[in-house]
């Protein structure tokens, strides 16, 4: 491209209308690949306003024997890959998203008590045995080691009746009607 290395030589003797000239004699192809890189014509179209800002800002350090073509299609291809890398880790917001709040509401308070008055009910409906060792374990928090320690128990029986216990409980829960879901 022989009238590259004439805005080169323009651009260094500080000519500031060499940008319009570059614009007119590059534009065209550099938006044509910066649109097939992208696949989206006004991204593609930025992407070419600041390689072409970002050519002029390092015209200086360019030699006016240089590829001023190959290097322009340097600067579009990296601002593209730019906007790319961008898009892949920017996450999409849905619609009414931030009309969400993750603050737990009365409807789930309420949803909440009902199912921990259920969960008692149906503890006391269950072998004395087992109600022992689910209340430890799953309204007091109690480890399994701690459970066996309390009720002095081995920890295999320990284990043992938890496991039997949830069945039955579960069971007791499905029967009183509470959704699966709570189960999981």
């Amino acid at each position: 491209m022989r009238e590259g290395a004439q805005l080169l030589g323009d651009a260094h003797t500080g000519d500031d209308e060499a940008l319009g000239r570059l614009m007119e004699a590059m534009g065209g192809s550099l938006l044509a690949y910066a649109n097939r890189l992208l696949g989206d014509t006004f991204t593609a179209e930025e992407v070419c306003q600041d390689a072409m800002y970002k050519a002029w800002c390092h015209m200086e350090s360019l030699e006016p024997t240089g590829q001023l073509r190959a290097w322009l299609y340097k600067v579009t291809r990296n601002a593209a890959l730019d906007v790319l890398r961008s898009q892949r880790t920017q996450t999409v917001a849905l619609p009414g998203d931030d009309m969400l709040d993750p603050t737990p509401g009365p409807e789930w308070e309420l949803e909440r008590k009902l199912f921990v008055e259920t969960l008692h009910s149906a503890l006391q409906r269950l072998p004395s045995h087992y109600t022992s060792v689910l209340s430890l374990r799953l309204l007091e928090g109690y480890s399994y080691k701690d459970i066996a320690e309390e009720l002095n128990l081995p920890l295999g029986t320990v284990k043992s009746r938890l496991r039997n216990g949830l069945q039955y409980l579960s069971r007791e829960l499905v029967s009183a009607g509470v959704d699966q879901a709570y189960l999981s």
